[in-house]
Order: C-alpha cells, then sequence, then structure tokens
C-alpha cells in the first residue's frame, strides 16, 4: 500500500453520505454492508461498492443517543454464508438475507430477557460458530453483581436460542474466537476482566479479572500466540500479557508483565512482529 498519498492520491471513484454510527464496514465482494442512524430510524443498509448506490435498506424505528458518545449503532455487521447478522444501539439482533436485505428473524435482546442497555449503547459486533451467532446481552435490572448474563448464543438460521452463559456485567468490546493450547473458545473482555468459554454449550473455561474505575473494558484482546494474549484498557489501567496454560481440565493465566501504556480506551491494538 502507498503511504505517500499526498504526493499520489488515489483517484476518488465515488463518495455517498451516510448517517451517523460508530461502527465499520463489512465488505464482501462488490457488497458493502454498514449501519446508520438516520433521524428517527435506525437502518441496516446495502451499498454497491462499485458505484456507491444503495442496493437495500432495512429500518429499525429505534435511536441511541448518548451525551458523551453521540447517536447512532455502534456495532459491526456480520456476513456468513449468504447472511447478514447485526446487533443495533438499542440492542436489537437481526439476521438478513445478504442479497435482498429480506429479514429472516430478529431479537430484541433487552425487552426479551428484561435487561437495560449499556451506559454507551450495545457495541458488541455479532461472533459466528459453525451454527451458532453469539451476541454480547445488556445489564439486568437487579444490579447485584453476580446476576448478570454475559453472552447469548442462538441458532443462526433459525434465531432459536442455544444457550446463554456468564454471570459477570458486560462490556463494549466484541465477543471473540480463539484457539489456546489447541481449544477453540470465545474471549469475551467484559466490565471484570477476560473470560474464556467454550463455543459448544457456553461453559466457562476460565477467567481472568480485570477492570478499572469506569468498569470499561472495550477494546479486543489480541491473541500473540497458542499461549498467550494481550488485553489493554483506559482510565489508568494500561495493559497486560497473559500467559495461557492447560493442564488436564485445568487452565492456568498468569501475568507476563503489566504497563500503564498503552492504554486502550477503545481502540484495539494491532499485532505485529510477535506484539
Amino acid at each position: 500500500m502507498r503511504t505517500d498519498w499526498n504526493t499520489h492520491s488515489p483517484k476518488l471513484l465515488w463518495k455517498h453520505p451516510v448517517g451517523a454510527g460508530w461502527g465499520s464496514f463489512c465488505i464482501v465482494g462488490d457488497r458493502v454492508f454498514t449501519q446508520e442512524q438516520r433521524g428517527d430510524v435506525e437502518v441496516v443498509v446495502c451499498y454497491d461498492g462499485q458505484t456507491g448506490d444503495q442496493l437495500w435498506v432495512y429500518e429499525d424505528e429505534v435511536r441511541f443517543e448518548e451525551t458523551l458518545g453521540g447517536v447512532g449503532p455502534r456495532a459491526t455487521p456480520t456476513f456468513d454464508q449468504g447472511f447478514l447478522y447485526t446487533v443495533g444501539g438499542t440492542g436489537v439482533l437481526h439476521c438478513f438475507e445478504a442479497a435482498t436485505g429480506i429479514e429472516v428473524w430478529t431479537h430484541d435482546l433487552l425487552e426479551e430477557q428484561d435487561f437495560k442497555n449499556l451506559q454507551w449503547g450495545m457495541s458488541g459486533s455479532p461472533l459466528i460458530w459453525e451454527d451458532l451467532v453469539i451476541v454480547n446481552q445488556g445489564l439486568v435490572m437487579d444490579t447485584s453483581e453476580l446476576n448478570h448474563r454475559s453472552i447469548i448464543a442462538f441458532d443462526k438460521r433459525t434465531g432459536k436460542q442455544a444457550w446463554t452463559s456468564g454471570s459477570r456485567k458486560p462490556s463494549y468490546s466484541s465477543p471473540q474466537l480463539a484457539e489456546l493450547q489447541g481449544v477453540p473458545q470465545i474471549l469475551v473482555f467484559h466490565a471484570k476482566g477476560l473470560e474464556s468459554f467454550a463455543p459448544a454449550d457456553g461453559q466457562s473455561l476460565w477467567f481472568f479479572p480485570w477492570t478499572n474505575q469506569a468498569g470499561v473494558n472495550a477494546a479486543q484482546p489480541i491473541v500473540i500466540d497458542d499461549s498467550s494474549i494481550f488485553i489493554g484498557s483506559g482510565y489508568g489501567v494500561g495493559s497486560a500479557r497473559l500467559s495461557i496454560k492447560k493442564s488436564g481440565d485445568d487452565w492456568q493465566v498468569t501475568e507476563v508483565w503489566t504497563s500503564n501504556s498503552p492504554k486502550l480506551k477503545f481502540n484495539s491494538a494491532v499485532k505485529r512482529d510477535g506484539l
């Protein structure tokens, strides 16, 4: 990729105004999928990557707005085998036919479970593992510390609930698939730390406490290798490298080092040359 854009700037092919939002784009071939806020309507939209033309749009009459974070959806759409999965700022989970925008199924993650929204909105993007779509959950109305539900899994084709797991307060990082010590697992960086779950049934495999004064973990964990993970957060905490070891059915998670920097308040790090 050229870096001398001031001298040799790329040719602008097209541009298209988009509504407010904090997620990114999911690009599949010539299709560009994203989520936007258009007034009082939150939309999932598909653009033609060659022309910028809008190909289809789906509207939800919902709007999330917060003073510091602003308005709009936070998560990025997830594509899998011809279907698109989205989570809106108010916690509405959708499955669409990616080619047409036809809704296949939907769940209101907050209303159905009698949960409330996170302070800065539902931000985790959907994760696909085999026949499941896995997403973060909201906050319980009861504020008891161990009465939360961290993640929930649905059959990705039917929308039927498969399992729910975790008892710690959710946060803003997306569920993430990893393989550590030869074992596939879902990493969830929730408000109380980094927790690993078995993707088939949601069983908690291990937990490493990592929190801050705001109770916010938003950056994605970085898997360095089969036995190492890098995590970081803001609010004065910094970052750490963790060692992950498995002996029989037992997991040992320990700090290799910690540092006051970098502080990953919401931007994720990038791995290069081992770290």
